[in-house]
């Protein structure tokens, strides 16, 4: 379907509109779930030096794990836009100048 004729059936018919809707919060839900992984699981990679894999003893690859504090920030600016969004040049009242700074002050308990 083009986008064009998914607009025509969200504004002739209720029930694509609606199940369209649903179908786009499950995609986010999932997206953001997946954000929230790579944030706090990270993902396995291998180990590359001098543009080769390294491999272990049994010529397995080393795997190291990468992070995404850049997903951990925009996350916790959408869920607690209060404490961590800014706009350009300006700090919500009594916030820190920078996410990482209020993210380093964080007093709430760590979530196991």
């Amino acid at each position: 379907m083009t986008r064009r004729q998914i607009t025509h059936l969200q504004r002739t018919n209720a029930d694509f509109a609606a199940a369209y809707d649903e179908a786009m919060d499950e995609a986010a839900d999932r997206i953001e779930a997946e954000a929230w992984r790579r944030g706090l699981e990270g993902v396995a990679e291998p180990l590359i030096k001098n543009g080769q894999v390294v491999r272990d003893a049994n010529n397995e690859p080393i795997m190291t794990r990468r992070y995404s504090d850049p997903l951990l920030v925009l996350l916790l600016k959408g869920s607690k836009p209060n404490k961590y969004h800014t706009k350009a040049g300006q700090s919500p009242a009594g916030a820190m100048p920078s996410v990482m700074e209020e993210i380093a002050a964080d007093d709430d308990p760590p979530r196991l």
